[in-house]
Protein backbone atom coordinates (compact mmCIF):
# COMPACT_ATOMS: atom_id res chain seq x y z
CA UNK A 1 0.00 0.00 0.00
CA UNK A 2 1.11 3.56 -0.63
CA UNK A 3 1.34 6.04 2.21
CA UNK A 4 3.00 9.39 2.63
CA UNK A 5 6.02 9.74 4.83
CA UNK A 6 3.93 12.27 6.76
CA UNK A 7 1.46 9.49 7.65
CA UNK A 8 4.31 7.40 8.98
CA UNK A 9 5.98 10.29 10.80
CA UNK A 10 2.76 11.53 12.40
CA UNK A 11 1.66 8.06 13.51
CA UNK A 12 4.53 7.37 15.90
CA UNK A 13 2.80 8.38 19.13
CA UNK A 14 -0.31 6.37 18.27
CA UNK A 15 1.81 3.40 17.22
CA UNK A 16 3.60 3.40 20.58
CA UNK A 17 0.21 3.29 22.28
CA UNK A 18 -0.95 0.49 19.99
CA UNK A 19 2.19 -1.54 20.69
CA UNK A 20 1.74 -1.22 24.44
CA UNK A 21 -1.94 -2.24 24.33
CA UNK A 22 -3.07 -5.64 25.57
CA UNK A 23 -4.04 -7.42 22.35
CA UNK A 24 -5.01 -10.95 21.39
CA UNK A 25 -1.94 -12.87 20.24
CA UNK A 26 -2.91 -12.95 16.55
CA UNK A 27 -3.54 -9.20 16.50
CA UNK A 28 -0.36 -8.52 18.48
CA UNK A 29 1.61 -10.50 15.90
CA UNK A 30 0.07 -8.51 13.03
CA UNK A 31 0.73 -5.23 14.84
CA UNK A 32 4.34 -6.22 15.51
CA UNK A 33 4.96 -7.02 11.84
CA UNK A 34 3.32 -3.78 10.73
CA UNK A 35 5.19 -1.67 13.25
CA UNK A 36 8.56 -3.17 12.34
CA UNK A 37 8.11 -2.12 8.70
CA UNK A 38 6.76 1.32 9.57
CA UNK A 39 9.53 1.96 12.09
CA UNK A 40 12.21 1.14 9.51
CA UNK A 41 10.83 3.88 7.28
CA UNK A 42 10.40 6.25 10.24
CA UNK A 43 14.08 5.80 11.15
CA UNK A 44 15.05 6.76 7.59
CA UNK A 45 12.86 9.88 7.77
CA UNK A 46 14.34 10.78 11.15
CA UNK A 47 17.88 10.47 9.74
CA UNK A 48 16.93 12.88 6.96
CA UNK A 49 15.34 15.29 9.48
CA UNK A 50 18.53 15.27 11.55
CA UNK A 51 20.60 15.91 8.40
CA UNK A 52 18.38 18.90 7.60
CA UNK A 53 18.73 20.23 11.15
CA UNK A 54 22.50 20.00 10.78
CA UNK A 55 22.37 21.60 7.32
CA UNK A 56 20.26 24.55 8.43
CA UNK A 57 21.43 24.76 12.01
CA UNK A 58 24.39 25.29 14.19
CA UNK A 59 25.85 23.20 16.94
CA UNK A 60 25.24 24.42 20.46
CA UNK A 61 27.70 24.09 23.34
CA UNK A 62 25.92 20.93 24.48
CA UNK A 63 26.66 19.31 21.10
CA UNK A 64 23.07 19.37 19.84
CA UNK A 65 22.09 21.15 16.65
CA UNK A 66 19.39 23.79 16.42
CA UNK A 67 17.99 25.31 13.23
CA UNK A 68 18.98 28.94 12.94
CA UNK A 69 16.08 31.38 12.99
CA UNK A 70 16.97 32.69 9.53
CA UNK A 71 16.86 29.12 8.13
CA UNK A 72 13.60 27.89 9.68
CA UNK A 73 11.55 28.55 6.54
CA UNK A 74 14.00 26.62 4.34
CA UNK A 75 14.17 23.78 6.85
CA UNK A 76 10.36 23.55 7.04
CA UNK A 77 10.08 23.63 3.24
CA UNK A 78 12.61 20.84 2.74
CA UNK A 79 11.20 18.71 5.55
CA UNK A 80 7.65 19.19 4.28
CA UNK A 81 8.72 18.14 0.79
CA UNK A 82 10.24 15.00 2.28
CA UNK A 83 7.09 14.20 4.28
CA UNK A 84 4.92 14.62 1.20
CA UNK A 85 6.75 11.79 -0.57
CA UNK A 86 4.80 8.57 -0.93
CA UNK A 87 6.31 5.16 -0.33
CA UNK A 88 5.11 1.65 -0.89
CA UNK A 89 4.79 -0.26 2.38
CA UNK A 90 4.23 -4.00 2.29
CA UNK A 91 1.82 -4.35 5.19
CA UNK A 92 -1.62 -5.77 5.73
CA UNK A 93 -3.92 -3.17 7.17
CA UNK A 94 -5.33 -3.97 10.57
CA UNK A 95 -9.05 -4.54 10.80
CA UNK A 96 -10.89 -2.02 12.94
CA UNK A 97 -12.62 -4.87 14.78
CA UNK A 98 -9.20 -6.23 15.84
CA UNK A 99 -8.68 -3.02 17.79
CA UNK A 100 -12.13 -2.84 19.32
CA UNK A 101 -10.91 -3.38 22.90
CA UNK A 102 -8.35 -0.57 22.79
CA UNK A 103 -9.10 2.85 24.21
CA UNK A 104 -7.70 5.40 21.82
CA UNK A 105 -8.36 9.06 21.18
CA UNK A 106 -9.81 10.37 17.94
CA UNK A 107 -6.49 12.09 17.21
CA UNK A 108 -4.59 8.82 17.64
CA UNK A 109 -7.12 6.95 15.52
CA UNK A 110 -6.77 9.56 12.81
CA UNK A 111 -2.98 9.08 12.84
CA UNK A 112 -3.46 5.31 12.45
CA UNK A 113 -6.18 5.59 9.81
CA UNK A 114 -3.98 4.73 6.80
CA UNK A 115 -3.04 1.46 8.49
CA UNK A 116 -6.59 0.36 9.44
CA UNK A 117 -9.52 -0.77 7.37
CA UNK A 118 -13.12 -1.28 8.42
Amino acid sequence: MKVSLRNIYDSQTAIRKLVSADLPIKTAFRVTRMVRKINDIFQDVEKQRVALVEKYGEQAKDGNYKVKNENITMFQKDFSELLNEEVEVDIDQLLLEELSNIKISAVELQALEPFIKE
